[in-house]
């Protein structure tokens, strides 16, 4: 498992020092850099992509705020941890307006620190890997939905909404193909407040029609069955 990738932009040398010294215990952070002022973190950050920036607010050339508002914007922004000395409502305000995922408040145990980075990075981590499960499904769903649309398949039809939604199921789980009855149906019936009975007779009856006005034709000598379309498009979706 790699480490994180840590960036520090703060002018408080002891605090920096105690923080390397902690940091050395540890398996979880590399440090990747250190930065005294605003400017130089920005651009630290832009070059080396680090996993969590931590800032101080108080920092010579752009401040705290302007740094968080500036690498937010990012491309893959880093979790963005504040740990400052400097307290003001209207200023802490701003910091979680402009990106930080994180407060924390000088004087403060390294090893506490390090916990807490830890644990926001890992959040952020998961949370991005979900949005990224979630597009990729979304790209799935769209490349089934080309795919029926060029077999004349009627986005009208419940029947069409139903084979969506199996294709999505069996992309998950190719066994499902060959238990339509016994697992797929009824999956779908759970997913879409259904019977399985129905879903069977809506999908057997976009088949016919597709069938009727489209190229199943060229593909099957005689009107297939919903397993055999299933199979089908799963081969012609991996293609």
């Amino acid at each position: 498992m790699r480490k994180y990738r840590l960036l520090v932009a703060d002018g408080d040398e002891n605090f920096v020092h105690s923080l390397l010294t902690q940091l050395s215990k540890q398996n979880d952070f590399e440090l990747i850099g250190t930065a005294k002022d605003g400017n130089e973190a920005l651009e630290m950050t832009r070059l080396l992509h680090p996993d969590a920036l931590l800032t101080e607010l108080l920092l010579p050339g752009i401040d705290g705020i302007t740094l968080l508002r500036s690498t937010a914007t990012l491309p893959n922004p880093p979790v963005q941890v504040v740990c400052t000395r400097f307290y003001s409502d209207i200023v802490i305000e701003a910091a979680r307006k402009y990106g930080a995922d994180f407060l924390l408040y000088k004087p403060i145990s390294a090893e506490y620190l390090l916990d807490v980075l830890k644990e926001s990075t890992k959040l952020h981590q998961m949370i991005t890997n979900s949005e990224a499960s979630d597009q990729d499904q979304d790209e799935s769903q769209r490349k089934i939905y080309d795919l029926l649309s060029s077999l004349s398949f009627s986005p009208k039809h419940a029947g069409t909404g139903y084979l969506l939604e199996a294709m999505t199921l069996v992309l998950q789980d190719n066994s499902l193909s060959h238990t339509l009855t016994k697992a797929l149906y009824p999956q779908i019936a759970n997913r879409t407040f259904s019977t399985p009975q129905r879903i069977e007779r809506c999908i057997r009856s976009a088949v016919m029609v597709a069938y009727e006005h489209g190229s199943l034709k060229n593909i099957f000598q005689k009107c297939p069955t919903n397993g055999e379309v299933i199979r089908y498009l799963l081969t012609r979706f991996r293609v």
